[in-house]
């Protein structure tokens, strides 16, 4: 049997079930509606989109590690210069 009758059947089924109306709302759209359906250009923008916040995100990880190893090398440094001048 086609894909095109069963959906007849189906249609005519709902129909008896409920109004025209409501049997259309089901077999006609996709359930949160045609706005809801996601395509592949969708999901490569959405992709695309996250492979730059990634980028950013790294990028501003090694800024901040590199700021923070620039403050910390020279304190322990002091420290141990320090600490070494005190014994």
């Amino acid at each position: 049997m086609a894909v095109e009758d069963i959906r007849q059947r189906v249609r005519n089924t709902l129909e008896g079930l409920m109004s025209a109306e409501e049997a259309s709302y089901l077999m006609d759209r996709p359930p949160g509606g045609w706005s809801d359906l996601v395509t592949k250009d969708y999901l490569r923008a959405e992709l695309a989109g996250l492979r730059t916040e990634m980028a950013n995100l790294r990028t501003q990880l090694e800024r901040q590690t590199t700021s923070m190893l620039r403050w910390l090398v020279p304190t322990v440094f002091a420290a141990i210069v320090v600490s070494s001048a005190l014994t």
